[in-house]
């Protein structure tokens, strides 16, 4: 048995991990696959493949070896376009110069050679740049000629070239070295005409080291750095496959899935084992690929597989360690962010130890501790294999190597397999450790939570569901006990002692205000907390238990199918294919099946969260809130659904709405303060505390002798019980009352009489209650008038001020950054930094007389490791040729080479494969000269490793065996770089300085993306405040810190910089950038998801500007020639500068330096820094980004839209439609037509035939609609209907496409002016600000008009007392409890004592006994002398406060008093039974039930299925009985119903019964239901649908 028990669960886990595994996969790979594709492989794959190369990087282009000879270029084939050749004759030298010039220029184009007399003029023309590169190609000085007075008469030159063209780059085998370009070629030329010779010898470049000995040498030193330091940088590659593990894992948690599926039957192991699966899967990929990288790049001579292995072993421990670190983490934000951070710095602790001597014991110790530094350590011992061309063995230590160090060679071994052991215990210890540690932080609870099919039977209701037995939660208080689950019942108590008990196809549910502990026993019962004491026995295995949360936990991109198919098999459901589709045809999602999650409507999702509860077996059913925030047609669709499914279900549910209990509960659960007030079925808890029965009659159709009240168009008179009820009724009908209504109790009656407590008090309030403020004020308040421009930036100006205390932090960092920043990077200019000037950087003079060709051609000592050299000549008919020029000529120095020395240096070669043998067997040899014979031109070889001067003197030897011309020259490079004009110093100063001034302005978009995302700001426009005051104010208040800045700024580098010149001029350009970075952080605000992205964003869009602009001013430094340096500086300043306000500070800081001669023009200095080219373009620029950035923002802001600003055609309603008076038979709406059609003092306020369409689908459609003086209409319809467009334009944020709306008989259609003053708005929403109340209500109050100190402050204080808020004036807003915001913001609503109020869905998300408060707020403080548009969802709202109701879905479609709308749609009486056996009656008893129903009352209607003793049906308000005589078996429908129920009662075994009136909600259905069209997915583009963009 036990073995049978393990195999099952086994077989269940294992089909459990499948599911997620699958599921997983599934987003990962088809869903997600673009974020997939780049984290998982395409990141790591190119990092690799970048990082793997960088011993490659400038490495091809040596090349090393001996080249092939090749004929000495020509001087016409090397001189580069852009430079010339330019020759300095001095007046001095003989005309034989003027013949050499002459024949070296020949071959050119004249534009190609300048001659000039003097040499400093030269040298000011062959400026060269900070690379060293000048306009020149050589510059050649001649000092004497034979033809010349002088003492010498000898021929003699200096030739200079560029700094850049002797930088030591070569290729041998290439003939285009810089040597083989400008030296060789210049001198040929210039010897040749000397010595009249048109000879061109060859010449080949060779290497004393081969390119294999390179190779070797730069891999050793390479992988030298690799083991020791370098190593942290190649784990980088890891670091995108950890932040995709975290990220996927933590975003199901912070979702809420991971939860969710733990309590429905899966477990943390499953989804740790899955995660682990599924990402290491689609990572798998990326591991192969750089183990592949590895072996080719940089471990070619050993086995592919062994790297491979590793990172698919090392990878796999990663994503494991990952997963591990992801169960600390309950939200995504920072946990990839902070996991990587981790990762990377025990990596970086790895390679810290590398360049130290570290035992093998630590290593080893580590690297099974942490996966990251057993990538590093691995990846060391790998290299050092490598060092020496060694194979990487699995056991064996590697060699040593003569590139090594000592420290290597005394450091740590651990083989290779050991490393792969390590990663595999590391694969099996952390998901383990993960399971644990989620259970810890996250598990789902099962102490004290017994979950079994016979759970229930040891106990005293063992039939039940589900029971509780003294079942309490104390929430800790203190930080350590909520860390450690420290239950010692101290603290909040939320459950005291709870005994419940819910039986099998039952629902029940769970009422209450918040904080009665409904919640709180859902979470304990599904796991989601563990309680304090007490016992929940729930007849259900794990998997059998189904959770609908209060929000929607689904995957936005399965589809409907693919959701139930993953919980099916989470589960281990039985239910096939053909069940599946039947229970979503029974969730009514028949037609979105194959479509996702995100596709589908609110409603739809709803229904998609109870299929995912209801598959897979479930028995026992949790449903939190289930219809909050769907409008009635949804709810209802809800409903049906659940009572469809409550026959094979238990289910227990809490809700907000009391309808929702009394059409849904067969048992319900009244909760207070943790504990049970009362229970029992809804007819059960009616007849005992529901207060009777209600009896309404038509306004001034009342009776006399009748104590009545008044509500809305009735008189309503009350009765104990439904035997008088029957017989006011008859009563009634006796006196001529025609229209007469009876209402049972509803559980509305029985919760305000239970919970009376609960609803007269406030608990929050209680909590919240401080010193008492000044009592309550009388008097009325203000009319509000509207407030010009200016007025309302002022008052703006002055909010945000007041909110400075609170919000402190951004002002100071906005002030600290820049202010405290400045000082330090000053430091860069040092005192002995000097601003270069723009005058011309002359030489020294003439050029130098001393003979470089002096030295002796013996070695010189260019490389250390030289120990001396031999050239080698040939053949034997040079021998005396070499003698005679060495000995007598300039080329063997002025002393000469005697015999010995030539014998000493020299050696004769026969042959030219003597010759180039020779080269190759001498190591260190500069070069040799071969004459030529017979059968070889003449050849110069010339070693690289030697510098140029080296391979001249070899060819000027050649020239003077050769020729016999004796030639003395020196070879000098243009040694004065434009250093002078790039100081680091002045570079860094600008860096720093742009970065800081980059930065600040990022902090200007906290305020208005909190403003905006707490919709303080939609409350504010909704409520007189206009969008573009918003901006203005906002903007002058930042202008503040930006006018601190720039003064600070100014002063700074006024006194720190005496040499900047213009330095006032600095002030215009950082205010101007700072304009422009309060704007730019404005229009991100506007478009950011939370404050802190808004910041990034704002950060993001002055950082990459700035990295790119820093590049783009150092590039022509270094890649331009000094000609194009300046003229390319200008292009980027005045391109860049257009886009990037921050280019314009580059500018104008680097004028003031003269960084790279910015403030020179023409040699010179600019005439004034208000130049054009000196802050003249930069301010202009910045002027004009501030204006376009400005713009940008009106535009792209959805309530400063450019559209608002466009004609639209004005209609007349005339021409719409003719104006025509209703009939009697006319439909309501017709009616209500042609009343707004004609001007009424009765309307306030009417729109007539007024449509809005958005993307050509319409939005309201011809609606025309009157709102009377002191009327409540409830404007009602499902999502989408149209209400909040009607709203909107309405306050005047939309205009209509046509029709007109009229205020007071106005036409205001384009006056939103108008319409803001006159109407208050209560959002949905509580938008607060970081103001106390009274703050918030002064506000108000000056932006509509209200003038004077005095004034304001009691309006403030009339509309607090109004709402009952006065005690909670000085109190934070934001702070005050739930119930309490919602009475605020109707407080806020009244400034300006608007004629009209509009709330849209007052009581949204409050509990029913704040509600109810809310209700009564509005009733009796609120409605009063005004007009008020209600939209709600709430048909229990809308029937409390409404006198008229008007219904729509595009077109109205209904309108008139509730009344009149109950008996026009809805003339159905509601009855529940419960019988004396419920709820265990027998199902024979409730179909006799059901026949005896049907016989009795034939236009009956059942509610779904009738089970556990509960029969519900409908039965019409004209209804007819089969009892009695005809006489009596017609008449008042519900007089007669109570009748036939009293006297079958006993008989029937019935124990209670309730009849409900007819109700505003089926009104709602019967007009809607009709109309009602839910959306269907709006076709995305191709594109978009490719790339799962959307």
């Amino acid at each position: 048995m036990p073995a049978k028990i393990a195999s099952a669960f086994l077989g269940e886990y294992a089909r459990q991990v499948k599911a997620l595994t699958k599921k997983n996969l599934l987003l990962l790979v088809t869903r997600h696959w673009i974020s997939t594709l780049i984290q998982a492989i395409l990141l790591p794959v190119a990092f690799y493949a970048l990082i793997l190369n960088i011993n490659n990087y400038g490495g091809n282009e040596r090349g090393f070896g001996t080249g092939d000879p090749r004929q000495i270029r020509t001087i016409q084939d090397s001189i580069p376009s852009t430079q010339q050749l330019v020759f300095v004759r001095p007046l001095n030298v003989g005309p034989d110069v003027d013949t050499v010039i002459e024949k070296v220029s020949s071959p050119l184009p004249a534009d190609k050679v300048v001659i000039l007399e003097d040499a400093r003029e030269a040298r000011r023309r062959c400026e060269p740049n900070t690379r060293g590169v000048s306009g020149c190609y050589a510059l050649v000085g001649f000092i004497d000629s034979p033809l010349t007075p002088s003492v010498n008469r000898t021929w003699n030159y200096t030739v200079q070239f560029d700094e850049a063209r002797d930088r030591g780059n070569f290729n041998v085998h290439k003939g285009d070295n810089d040597l083989q370009t400008f030296q060789m070629p210049v001198q040929m030329a210039i010897d040749n005409a000397i010595t009249n010779s048109t000879v061109l010898p060859e010449e080949f470049m060779y290497t004393m080291t081969t390119q294999e000995e390179i190779d070797a040498r730069r891999r050793a030193n390479f992988m030298n750095a690799l083991v020791t330091t370098y190593c942290i940088a190649f784990f980088i590659g890891a670091i995108f496959g950890i932040y995709h593990a975290v990220g996927f894992v933590t975003r199901e948690r912070a979702e809420g899935v991971s939860q969710l599926i733990d309590a429905m039957g899966g477990g943390a192991a499953a989804r740790v084992l899955a995660s682990v699966l599924s990402l290491s899967a689609v990572q798998l990929i990326g591991w192969i690929v750089a183990g592949a990288l590895y072996a080719t790049l940089i471990f070619p001579e050993s086995n592919a597989a062994i790297f491979i292995f590793w990172q698919i072993f090392a990878g796999l421990s990663i994503v494991s360690a990952s997963v591990f670190a992801a169960a600390f983490f309950r939200t995504r934000r920072i946990s990839g962010i902070f996991t990587v951070v981790a990762f990377a710095c025990l990596a970086g602790g790895a390679a810290i130890m590398l360049n130290r001597r570290v035992d093998t014991g630590r290593v080893a110790a580590l690297s099974l501790l942490f996966p990251s530094m057993n990538y590093v350590f691995t990846l060391s011992q790998l290299g050092r294999y490598a060092m020496n061309s060694q194979p990487v063995q699995m056991s064996s230590e590697p060699q040593k190597t003569n590139y090594s160090s000592g420290l290597l060679e005394s450091t740590f071994f651990v083989p290779i397999w050991a490393f792969w052991l390590m990663s595999i215990v590391q694969i099996i210890v952390y998901p383990v450790l993960a399971v644990y540690a989620e259970r810890f932080i996250h598990g789902i609870n099962f102490h004290h939570r017994i979950l079994s099919d016979d759970a229930t039977s040891a106990t005293s209701t063992p039939h039940a569901a589900v029971r509780t037995e003294g079942l309490s939660k104390t929430y800790p208080t203190t930080w350590y006990k909520k860390l450690f689950r420290i239950n010692d019942g101290t603290g909040l108590t939320a459950l005291s002692g709870l005994d419940l008990v819910a039986q099998p196809s039952q629902i029940l549910c769970l009422l209450g205000v918040n904080g009665a502990g409904k919640s709180t026993t859902l979470d304990l019962l599904s796991g989601f907390h563990t309680p304090t004491s007490g016992t929940m026995y729930i007849n259900a295995a794990p998997s059998q238990l189904g959770i609908c949360p209060q929000k929607n936990i689904l995957f936005d991109r399965l589809t409907v199918l693919e959701h139930l198919i993953f919980w099916r098999d989470l589960k281990v459901g039985a239910e096939n294919i053909d069940g599946l589709h039947e229970l979503i045809k029974a969730c009514d999602l028949e037609r979105k099946t194959h479509k996702q999650a995100r596709t589908l409507s609110g409603g739809q999702k709803r229904k998609l969260q109870l299929a995912c509860m209801f598959v897979g077996g479930t028995r026992i059913c949790l449903m939190d809130e289930v219809t909050t925030g769907l409008d009635p047609i949804s709810r209802r669709g809800i409903w049906d659904i659940i009572l469809k499914e409550r026959e094979r279900r238990c289910m227990i549910f809490t809700t907000h709405f009391l309808d929702e209990g009394e059409v849904l509960a067969d048992q319900i659960v009244i909760l207070s303060g943790g504990e049970i007030k009362c229970q029992g079925s809804g007819a059960e808890l009616k007849t005992t505390y529901g207060g009777g029965y209600r009896v309404y009659v038509p306004r001034g159709e009342e009776v006399d002798g009748l104590n009545g009240t008044v509500h809305q168009d009735s008189v309503v008179y009350r009765v104990n019980d439904s035997t008088a009820a029957a017989q006011l009724v008859e009563k009634l009908e006796k006196t001529g009352v025609s229209k007469v209504r009876v209402a049972g109790p509803t559980v509305e009656d029985v919760f305000l009489g239970v919970a009376k407590g609960d609803v007269d008090s406030d608990s929050d309030s209680q909590k919240e209650k401080t010193a008492p403020a000044s009592a309550p004020v009388g008097g009325e308040l203000t009319k509000g008038q509207a407030t010009p421009f200016w007025t309302q930036v002022w008052i703006l100006l002055g909010k945000r001020f007041r909110i400075l205390p609170r919000y402190w932090v951004g002002a100071f960092l906005v002030l600290a950054l820049p202010i405290a920043g400045m000082p330090p990077i000053n430091g860069f200019i040092t005192s002995q930094f000097v601003r270069p000037d723009c005058g011309s950087l002359e030489g020294p003079g003439d050029f130098p007389r001393e003979n470089v060709w002096n030295a002796p051609l013996a070695y010189e000592g260019y490389y250390g490791f030289y120990t001396g050299s031999k050239m080698p000549y040939g053949p034997a008919s040079a021998n005396e040729s070499l003698h005679r020029a060495l000995g007598e000529f300039p080329i063997g120095g002025w002393e000469g080479y005697n015999a010995s020395l030539i014998a000493q240096n020299w050696v004769l070669t026969e042959t030219y494969e003597e010759f180039t043998k020779f080269l190759t067997d001498e190591k260190y040899s500069q070069g040799g000269v071969w004459m030529g014979d017979g059968q070889r031109k003449p050849v110069i070889a010339h070693a690289v490793e030697w510098n140029s001067l080296a391979t001249m003197k070899l060819l000027r030897l050649w020239t003077s065996m050769a020729t016999g011309v004796e030639i003395a020259s020196a070879m000098q490079s243009v040694f004065r770089y434009f250093g002078s004009n790039f100081s680091s110093d002045s570079w860094l100063y600008m860096l720093y300085a742009c970065f800081i001034l980059t930065v600040y302005p990022a902090f200007f978009a906290l305020y208005p993306a909190f403003e905006r995302l707490s919709n303080v700001r939609t409350l504010q426009c909704s409520n007189g405040v206009r969008p573009l005051p918003i901006w203005m104010a906002y903007f002058l208040f930042d202008l503040i810190f930006v006018l601190l800045i720039a003064v600070a700024f100014t002063v700074t580098v006024t006194m720190q910089f005496p040499y900047w010149d213009g330095a006032a001029y600095m002030f215009p350009v950082v205010l101007l950038h700072g304009m422009c970075g309060i704007l730019i952080s404005y229009i991100v605000s506007i478009r950011a998801s939370s404050q802190l992205a808004s910041f990034l964003w704002a950060l993001l869009f002055g950082v990459l500007p700035f990295f790119g602009l820093a590049l783009a001013y150092i590039l022509p430094l270094f890649l331009s020639d000094l000609l194009d340096m300046q003229r390319n500086t200008d292009i980027i300043s005045y391109v860049l500068g257009i886009f990037f306000p921050i280019g314009n500070v580059f500018r104008a800081i680097g004028f003031g330096f003269n960084y790279a001669r910015m403030a020179c023009r023409d040699q010179g200095v600019m005439a004034s820094p208000s130049d054009w080219w000196g802050y003249g373009f930069p301010i202009t620029y910045l002027v004009i980004q501030v204006f376009i950035f400005a713009a940008l923002l009106v535009w792209l802001d959805q309530d400063l839209s450019f559209a608002m600003f466009r004609p639209r055609r004005r209609t007349d309603p005339s021409s719409e439609s003719e104006v025509s008076s209703a009939s009697d038979n006319a439909t309501g709406v017709e009616k209500e037509l042609a009343r707004v059609q004609i001007s009424s003092d009765k309307d306030l306020l009417r729109m007539v035939h007024v449509s809005k369409t958005f993307s050509g689908t319409p939005a309201v459609d011809d609606v025309s609609l009157g709102l009377g003086q002191n009327e409540i209409l409830a404007l009602l319809g499902p999502n989408g209907a149209g209400k909040t467009t009607i709203v909107n334009m309405l306050r005047g944020e939309l205009r209509p496409d046509s029709g007109n709306i009229y205020l007071d008989n106005t036409d205001v259609t384009f006056g939103a002016r108008k319409l803001a003053q006159s109407i208050g708005v209560c959002p949905q929403f509580d938008a607060l600000d970081l103001l106390t109340a009274r703050q918030h209500l002064e506000f108000y109050a000056r932006i509509h008009g209200v003038k004077g100190k005095a004034a304001v402050r009691s309006n403030a204080e009339i509309a607090m007392a109004r709402v009952g808020l006065t005690e909670h004036a000085d109190k934070q807003a934001a702070k005050l409890s739930g119930g309490n915001r919602r009475k605020f913001s109707l407080a806020i609503a009244l400034m300006g004592d608007p004629a009209v109020l509009i709330l849209d869905e007052p009581s949204s998300a409050m509990d029913a006994a704040a509600k109810r408060k809310m209700w009564k707020v509005l009733a009796e403080e609120i409605a009063p002398g005004r007009s008020v548009l209600l939209t709600t969802h709430s048909m229990e709202e809308a029937d409390a406060l409404a006198t008229r109701a008007a219904i729509l879905s595009g077109k109205l479609l209904a309108v008139g008093t509730t009344q009149t709308l109950r008996e026009r749609y809805s003339n159905l009486y509601h009855v529940d039974l419960v019988l004396k056996s419920a709820p265990n009656s027998p199902k024979e008893e409730t179909v006799a039930i059901e026949g005896w129903v049907k016989q009795r009352f034939p236009d009956a209607s059942f509610e779904g299925v009738n089970v556990g003793g509960q029969i519900k049906f409908v039965v019409p308000v004209e209804s007819t009985t089969t009892e009695g005589t005809e006489s009596n078996k017609k008449g008042s429908g519900v007089g007669r119903v109570i009748e036939v129920l009293e006297g079958a009662k006993e008989e029937l075994g019935v124990q209670d019964y309730s009849i409900g009136a007819p109700t505003l909600e089926r009104v709602f259905l019967s007009v809607v239901r009709d109309n009602f069209r839910e959306d269907d997915e709006k076709r995305r583009p191709a594109w978009r649908r490719f790339l799962g963009l959307e």
